[in-house]
């Protein structure tokens, strides 16, 4: 092992032990994989189920399109989407004679932002989404995007190529997913996009309601106008179907096979029973109407997406509208205590490091993580140490991976960071 990784899985323990999450080696974990957004409701609920009934999870972020990717190749049971699932990864789930179950877990409004320093952008058409982000557009500062608007320069931001949010957003504003102008910065991070548009007040970017919900104090959500007059984005209006066309369904899609496993199958029901843990991870549940829906679809494995043939973006309600089932549904579904979990054994840890939070924020950042590719994984507790030491300690060993990770590492930089740390360290309890 070279000097530089034993310097990159050091700073990994060190995290990870700090997290209010902390990850260490299990067997026959359960994985999820797949969208960003969909990941603050992962870890949640992966949390509250590990503590009711000891099952492991490895929780891991590729975004939706790199989860599909996992999932349509046979390597991934369980992926989370933030669209649904295409024509073509359908195409690629036949031909590797892959039968699946499609359940949606809640519903989310997709949030065009600018940081709470800009006072002038009140609201936004779809006609201006569209001149500002379809391909070729030359507009570069906010004027010609609307005359009354600063002559100042236009960053735009959003979420990488290979996420279902990207591909929600180029298809809702430009008529076909994937078409997009070529000069705007994508990242993987969503936590970097909201960082963006902190520092610069004339940023405009957009990321699933819980990124905008969990960093209110240092954004403003931009309210659109699709014909109907300025709505912004809320679990109200999300809800009641106002906020169109961004508001959109989160699923995950789980493989026919995978829900023999009692754990994968019950793992799902607890979270359709659940809708507190989708509340608090900054989205909205589904109504009783849907949920019945969804657990009828669940509990008979019923195969296949409703939105195959459906064009355009409907609402979750229409597209559900004609799959009221006949007979009242199945009651939510109790979730059998397991046997005690076994103990985490001290080492070896394994952590799962999320970039760095956006600051200051104003609730802490849903983190977007990048796991380490290694054994399965099982939320432990976290040990008691002071918010502030935690912070601090937190914030400069991200720090550091960072840095150590660069292709060329700067060598004062990294003695630097590892002096900090060290100190930092040296100093708790």
């Amino acid at each position: 092992m070279s000097r530089r990784t034993r310097l990159v899985t050091t700073l990994a323990v060190l995290a990870t032990a700090l997290l209010p999450t902390r990850f260490v080696l299990a067997s026959e974990a359960v994985v999820i994989d797949g969208s960003s957004t969909v990941y603050p409701i992962s870890l949640a609920a992966a949390e509250l189920y590990h503590e009711k009934t000891g099952t492991a999870f490895e929780i891991n972020v590729s975004g939706t399109t790199g989860g599909m990717r996992l999932f349509t190749s046979g390597k991934l049971a369980l992926t989370g989407a933030s669209r649904p699932i295409r024509k073509d990864e359908i195409d690629a789930c036949a031909s590797a004679g892959i039968a699946f179950v499609e359940v949606p877990i809640a519903l989310d409004g997709l949030t065009i932002a600018v940081g709470a320093q800009n006072s002038f952008v009140d609201a936004m058409t779809m006609a201006e989404l569209k001149t500002l982000w379809e391909p070729g557009s030359t507009v570069t500062t906010w004027n010609q995007v609307r005359a009354s608007w600063p002559a100042v320069p236009i960053a735009l931001y959003g979420p990488g190529r290979s996420h279902g949010t990207f591909d929600y957003f180029t298809e809702v504003v430009n008529g076909k997913a994937l078409q997009i102008r070529d000069d705007w910065t994508g990242s993987d991070d969503f936590n970097e996009l909201v960082q963006a548009l902190v520092v610069n007040g004339n940023a405009l970017g957009y990321f699933g309601l819980s990124y905008y919900l969990q960093n209110k104090g240092q954004l403003r959500a931009v309210p659109i106008d699709a014909g109907h007059g300025p709505v912004a984005p809320s679990r109200e209006t999300v809800l009641n179907g106002t906020y169109v066309p961004f508001s959109r369904p989160l699923f995950y899609y789980v493989t026919l096979t995978a829900l023999d496993r009692p754990e994968i199958r019950g793992y799902l029901e607890s979270v359709l029973n659940a809708p507190k843990v989708v509340n608090d991870s900054g989205y909205v549940a589904l109504n009783d109407d849907l949920l019945a829906i969804v657990r009828r679809r669940l509990s008979e494995r019923v195969t296949g997406s409703l939105f195959q043939n459906v064009t355009g973006r409907p609402r979750l309600a229409e597209v559900y509208q004609s799959t009221a089932p006949a007979t009242p549904a199945p009651a939510p579904v109790a979730v059998a205590p397991a046997p005690e979990a076994p103990k985490p054994v001290p080492a070896p840890v394994v952590a799962v490091v999320p970039p760095t939070p956006a600051v200051p924020p104003a609730a802490p950042v849903a983190p977007v993580v990048s796991s380490v590719p290694a054994a399965p994984v099982v939320v432990a507790p976290k040990p008691a140490l002071s918010p502030a030491d935690l912070e601090r300690l937190r914030t400069a060993s991200f720090a550091l991976a960072r840095a150590s990770l660069q292709k060329q590492p700067d060598a004062a930089e990294l003695k630097r960071l590892g002096q900090e740390v060290a100190a930092l360290a040296g100093s708790l309890p």
